[in-house]
């Protein structure tokens, strides 16, 4: 419970002061609704017995779960600054970062813009799922932040 909750305060390493300043600030304000129910998630996972490990990649949380059972061979799914996922789900894990930083710009709109409608995109119509705007926007946005990490 303790390293769940420790991703209240993760920032990325490789971050300037001010980049890990505002990844803080907008966990706890901006991002504030998508935070607490991340947490609430992460918290009861781990009650429950289903956390296998726990990694931090660039400020977020990464809690890959004991359930190794999904369609595709893994599944991941991302709240905030939290990324759940499958046991196998490690090659998502770049493009479920995407996810986290929609979260930083959408902030309290993130579930209704970006987190239900790809549930709902993912549990319809796997098939197309990675075709919705939503889910390239995600791409597009981590491929620039590691590209930008190269400079």
């Amino acid at each position: 419970m303790y390293l769940i909750s420790s991703g209240l305060f993760a920032t990325d390493p490789a971050g300037t002061r001010a980049q890990k300043t505002r990844q803080l600030v907008s966990r706890f304000t901006w991002e504030l609704p998508n935070t607490l129910v991340a947490v609430t998630i992460a918290i009861t996972l781990a009650m429950a017995g289903k956390v296998h490990s726990l990694v931090f990649y660039h400020g977020a949380t990464f809690i890959r779960l004991k359930d190794r059972r999904a369609t595709n061979g893994y599944y991941a799914f991302t709240i905030g600054s939290y990324i759940v996922g499958s046991q196998g789900s490690t090659p998502l894990l770049r493009h479920e970062y995407g996810h986290c930083l929609q979260s930083m710009v959408f902030g309290p709109l993130y579930l209704l813009i970006i987190g239900i409608p790809s549930l709902a995109s993912a549990a319809v119509d796997i098939g197309r799922h990675h075709t919705r705007w939503f889910e390239r926007d995600a791409d597009a946005r981590t491929e620039l932040f590691h590209r930008n990490l190269k400079r």
